[in-house]
């Protein structure tokens, strides 16, 4: 039975996901594991835009010992999808708070298309 990895709230921290991503590769030692990221990628911390770059771009095939790899949306990912296509100005307000963090997000994105 392969081991089963979880990582959740991770918040725009990409040092330290790819840190947590790195142990549980090398506690795998080898074998195929499972990865399940329980969402609330974005928000607070200063690299969200390289966490999402990192989940949606690069981490299959950076970390090939994660034969099934499943990514839950979080509350935070939610907010975020609410404020951009919502439309309603106090979604926005209450997603960019301090509070939620959704500025530190905003800010770590470039103005260019993510992958």
């Amino acid at each position: 039975m392969p081991h089963t990895y979880v990582i959740g709230d991770v918040h725009g921290y990409y040092r330290e996901f790819e840190r947590l991503l790195n142990l549980c590769s090398d506690h795998a030692n080898g074998k195929p594991a499972r990865l399940i990221t329980l969402g609330d990628y974005v928000d607070r911390g200063p690299h969200s835009f390289g966490v999402v770059q990192l989940i949606r771009c690069r981490l299959a095939g950076e970390y090939p010992i994660f034969q099934s790899i499943i990514n839950l949306k979080g509350n935070h990912e939610a907010m975020m999808v609410q404020a951009v296509l919502g439309g309603e100005l106090r979604a926005k307000q209450n997603w960019v708070s301090s509070d939620n963090g959704g500025d530190a997000t905003v800010e770590s994105y470039p103005i260019r298309k993510p992958c």
